[in-house]
């Protein structure tokens, strides 16, 4: 069965609340692109043969859980500045997870990679008039400038590669995709998750209580089936309890695309614990709808995130489903959310 034929994806950078513009560390500003500019999106990258042809079934293999690869997280204050006034040179950390497609092995696999993934703010760059954010994306031994306009950037040996940019209402949460072809010549095409920002302090999070996050189309994940893949978009809602540490929440209204049309994808439910300002717990599809790219009833996956502002404004998470059955299907992904 295959895989695809040639694996077309988007390579977007969702900066949640990072305005075109930002505050240099000399004190410098540049004129910001109005916040009702259309979103910034690139046209999918070709990377090359990604086909699964083989005997036998692929094996795609369940998501690992994000990791911060060992650097520490960049931690908020009184005094922390919005994603749009972050200082140039601010250096944001990934809490990430890759789904990493072998065509040679049949597989697709799950990595969480104990090097790390940044990004660093490097300021802005005049187009058409308008400030668009650049940033370095740092990945083990890639170590690219990327802007926001669509441009390509280069990653050596390997092709090219594009970003794009757009807003949403979270002011301290980064969220961050990727997809990028193997640098080895060997067509392996890795589609990574991560999540950053300015992270809430432990002790600045209430010890009692309850809060309610939400976010409307703010659940984003690729799915992966034995037959192809999809887009997953869908609502998110979670209730934190601080008193008891437990966290629970539900994706909805879940949909995978593939092309211009979407169908129903399964529903996902969040069950998890506080670990000081971080946290982490299990997935579980909650509904089974027929459709291409849907995943069994039994599928479950991992979950593990952040608050993020001065006291806990925002959270943000990279979330996975898998599917054991048949050659496997497995799902990764972002949830960004808003207190209520």
């Amino acid at each position: 069965m295959q895989f695809s034929s040639s694996l077309k994806v988007w390579f977007v950078m969702v900066v949640a609340g990072m305005l075109p513009a930002a505050c240099s560390s000399g004190g410098s500003s540049n004129t910001a692109v109005p916040a009702s500019s259309p979103a910034l999106i690139v046209a999918p990258t070709t990377l090359g043969p990604a086909t699964l042809v083989s005997f036998g079934e692929p094996n795609i293999a369940a998501p690992t859980a994000a990791s911060l690869g060992g650097i520490a997280p960049l931690m908020a204050s009184s005094t922390t500045p919005t994603l749009a006034n972050a200082p140039t040179g601010t250096v944001f950390p990934l809490n990430h997870s890759e789904l990493i497609s072998d065509p040679f092995e049949r597989q697709v696999t799950g990595s969480a990679n104990s090097y790390g993934v940044t990004l660093t703010f490097l300021g802005n760059k005049q187009v058409n008039g308008a400030s668009i954010a650049t940033f370095e994306f740092k990945e083990a031994n890639i170590d690219v400038t990327l802007t926001a306009d669509g441009i390509a950037g280069i990653i050596p040996n390997s092709g090219y590669t594009q970003i794009g940019l757009t807003t949403s209402n979270l002011n301290y949460t980064m969220l961050a995709s990727w997809v990028t072809p193997s640098n080895n010549g060997l067509n392996v095409s890795v589609a990574g998750f991560g999540v950053s920002g300015f992270q809430t302090p432990g002790s600045a999070l209430p010890t009692s209580g309850t809060a309610t996050y939400t976010g409307t189309g703010s659940a984003t994940a690729i799915a992966v089936v034995p037959s192809g893949f999809a887009s997953v978009k869908g609502d998110t809602s979670i209730n934190v309890n601080f008193g008891t540490g437990s966290l629970s929440g539900s994706l909805t209204n879940m949909t995978a695309s593939a092309g211009p049309a979407a169908s129903p994808w399964n529903n996902v439910s969040l069950t998890g614990s506080l670990s000081g300002a971080t946290f982490s717990g299990s997935t579980a599809a909650t509904s089974a709808p027929s459709g291409a790219f849907s995943f069994g009833a039994n599928a479950t996956g991992t979950f593990n995130g952040a608050f993020y502002g001065p006291n806990g404004q925002e959270l943000g998470a990279v979330w996975s489903l898998h599917d054991s059955t048949g050659g496997g299907s497995s799902a990764l992904g972002l949830i960004g959310a808003t207190k209520q």
